[in-house]
């Protein structure tokens, strides 16, 4: 447990299904995955991995991304999430961990970033456009706002609704949360191609048994059945990554865009 968790706002009764960060594991092909189409993008867009930069996690969870990216990088990674419990089973890293509600904007985060990740957060969110404003008032100018989020809308099932997805997104929903915020956009790409069956199954299969309990969901939606098929998984990846630089669809959709200077 982290006992180096900052209180920065007042604490809410906010909590996320607690099943889901206990299947939420670097291991996890899909976290692998996530990292690396992550990366790929990031050498894309020339954003330097050698380069001391400051980032901010938001809605960190316990902390996967930071782990990954203070592992690959020489970035110091500030997590911030407003679920306590979450954050107190997050691993310490180079950067703070936090429980602050980036609403607040508060004195000393505004404009205090070069990088700021919002992983799989803002399919909960309904009031996209007030979030993503105060994303954006905690990167420098010039900083890099990337995002990963569920994608494509006929893919929402069951899974979707025990999570708190109020949508999946395609690359044209995605550009129109953006469309009024100055911001260039640097990469819009899908990835994970080949979990797009398997979740096809997965609704289905989810559709079928509605008397489940919501642990019941997220555990049987996400946790693959054994280190065996986690493996194939990863070796599913690599072949997609290798053949496939530009998915024409996918189970995610990842963003990188540069706030204006």
């Amino acid at each position: 447990m982290n006992h180096n968790v900052e209180i920065i706002s007042e604490l809410q009764s906010y909590s996320f299904v607690k099943s889901f960060f206990e299947l939420s594991d670097e291991s996890h092909f899909w976290f692998e995955w996530r990292l690396k189409a992550l990366l790929q993008q990031l050498k894309e867009a020339n954003i330097p991995l050698e380069k001391n930069l400051k980032a901010l996690d938001v809605g960190c969870g316990t902390a996967v991304l930071r782990k990954q990216m203070e592992s690959v990088s020489s970035w110091d990674v500030d997590s911030v999430d407003i679920d306590y419990h979450a954050l107190q089973q997050a691993e310490t890293g180079r950067g703070r961990t936090m429980y602050y509600d980036i609403l607040e904007k508060r004195e000393g985060f505004v404009n205090a970033y070069d990088v700021l990740f919002a992983f799989d957060v803002i399919e909960h969110i309904e009031d996209t456009k007030t979030f993503i404003s105060a994303m954006l008032a905690h990167l420098k100018p010039g900083g890099f706002l990337i995002i990963n989020v569920p994608a494509l809308q006929f893919l929402y099932s069951r899974y979707d609704e025990v999570q708190g997805h109020v949508k999946r997104y395609e690359t044209a929903s995605m550009k129109d949360e953006l469309k009024n915020f100055s911001l260039s956009i640097l990469s819009l790409r899908y990835w994970g191609a080949a979990n797009v069956p398997i979740l096809l199954l997965r609704k289905f299969i989810l559709n079928m048994k509605k008397n489940e309990s919501s642990e019941d969901v997220l555990k049987k939606g996400f946790r693959p059945p054994g280190k065996f098929v986690n493996n194939m998984f990863k070796k599913i990846m690599k072949v997609e990554m290798s053949l496939l630089k530009n998915p024409p669809l996918g189970s995610s959709l990842l963003l990188v865009a540069r706030k204006a200077a």
